[in-house]
């Protein structure tokens, strides 16, 4: 049998039925793989993640009813039927195979009848409602497509959840340890294609380099406006509430080296992990320390020249890069969340020294977590105003942004700038 399918499906089989975290779990899967099946693990895994309820509703028109340790049996092999280049009877026959070594030798007739039967029938019917049509075609949870539509209209909607990445990887140069242009010839002298970012310090590559792991960082595009957006200068105060795992910080003591940047996370696991990315990156000047962002601390009141709350979301603006995310959030979530935001925000505005400025950032798009949390700290604390920030390519923004991939070409991130009064 293949090793990549017998991989992938433990490896989802405890992501669907166990509950496992795809990211922990996929990591310890290609821990104990062979590198030459990892490229194709990853495919398989995030693929099908990517693709769950599409794959699941074509299933379920040739078999209604499908045991559950057979059914990421299925996925995978519908999967690979639709997107990878294997032979159809190669993706059959593993499948079949893997069906027989998981102890369900007998149901290895009804794979290979599930899987023929799709490979037959490509064009299926999809629902005639029009939000589960979106939530089928596009493989998006209904109750997000039916919450997108309700605040953002269905055109929006459809293109939005349309969109496709780029496919090339964005990362971030450290300028403090080497040139763009001589990182560019460490990537030509490797043969990696590069494409320009809206950003100088930064590429998109079609793969990782090898070379120094200082010189440069996996970073998204929206990770770097919201550091952008802080427009920190000079010898300054920096708290990042919660920082973890560090890009953020580390950017933003990498592009002021006279500023003083504490980075914080409720967990010390994670401040660990901020701790060894600054060290890797060479920031000096990131201190990483054990704080529970939703709870007063009187060490930091009126602290800060530049306060960034960067809190935990529902992840909805970024689930291309993240499908897991369309797997295991749940509506009830985003009313959780939106509270936790909200007693955040309003505890890191207490941080903020008269005539600072504190930035909210959160890489969704529902209203909830954004516009409406804004508007909630200006409700609460009449201390803070809007204030205009400057981005490259984007101009003047009049205190708050919500990005849309399909649109600025940014992932789904809001940003919120105010400043003490």
């Amino acid at each position: 049998m293949n090793a990549a399918f017998v991989k992938s499906y433990k490896c989802l089989d405890n992501i669907f039925r166990k509950g496992a975290f795809s990211g922990i779990e996929l990591n310890e899967t290609l821990l104990d793989s062979a590198e030459k099946d990892r490229p194709l693990i990853t495919k398989i895994v995030y693929g099908v993640l990517d693709k769950n309820i599409l794959l699941e509703y074509e299933i379920k028109i040739y078999a209604s009813k499908v045991k559950p340790a057979v059914m990421p049996i299925l996925k995978i092999g519908l999967y690979a039927l639709r997107y990878l280049s294997i032979p159809q009877f190669a993706v059959i026959n593993e499948c079949v195979e893997l069906t027989k070594s998981i102890g369900k030798k007998e149901l290895a007739g009804f794979t290979n009848a599930t899987l023929r039967n799709l490979s037959l029938k490509k064009d299926f019917l999809l629902p005639e409602n029009e939000e589960e049509k979106l939530s089928v075609r596009y493989s998006f949870p209904l109750w997000g497509v039916k919450k997108l539509i309700a605040q953002k209209g269905l055109e929006f909607t459809e293109k939005f959840l349309a969109y496709e990445p780029p496919r090339f990887t964005h990362i971030r140069i450290n300028l403090n340890a080497i040139s763009v242009k001589d990182f560019c010839g460490l990537l030509d002298a490797q043969n990696i294609k590069y494409q320009k970012s809206i950003f100088d310090d930064a590429l998109f590559v079609d793969g990782m380099p090898k070379t120094n792991k200082k010189y440069f960082t996996p970073m998204s595009v929206g990770s770097m406006v919201v550091v952008k957006s802080l427009e920190a200068q000079g010898e300054c105060q920096i708290l990042d509430v919660c920082a973890a795992p560090g890009g953020k910080s580390v950017y933003m003591a990498q592009s002021d080296k006279s500023a003083a940047v504490t980075a914080c996370d409720i967990y010390p696991h994670r401040v660990e992990l901020i701790k060894s990315y600054a060290k890797r990156m060479g920031a000096k000047n990131v201190q990483a320390m054990v704080c529970d962002g939703a709870e007063f601390n009187p060490e930091f009141e009126n602290k800060f020249d530049y306060v960034l709350c960067d809190a935990p979301c529902s992840g909805m603006g970024v689930f291309y890069d993240k499908p897991d995310i369309k797997f295991f959030r749940q509506e009830k979530d985003i009313e959780e969340l939106s509270a936790l935001q909200k007693k955040i925000l309003l505890n890191a505005a207490t941080y903020v020294k008269k005539g600072g400025f504190l930035v909210y950032s959160t890489c969704t798009v529902f209203d909830e977590e954004n516009a409406q949390n804004a508007d909630f700290l200006l409700k609460h604390n009449h201390e803070f105003e809007f204030s205009n920030f400057d981005l490259p390519k984007f101009g003047q923004i009049g205190g708050e942004k919500q990005f849309y991939p399909h649109i600025d070409g940014v992932e789904g991130y809001y940003i919120a700038k105010f400043i003490k009064k």
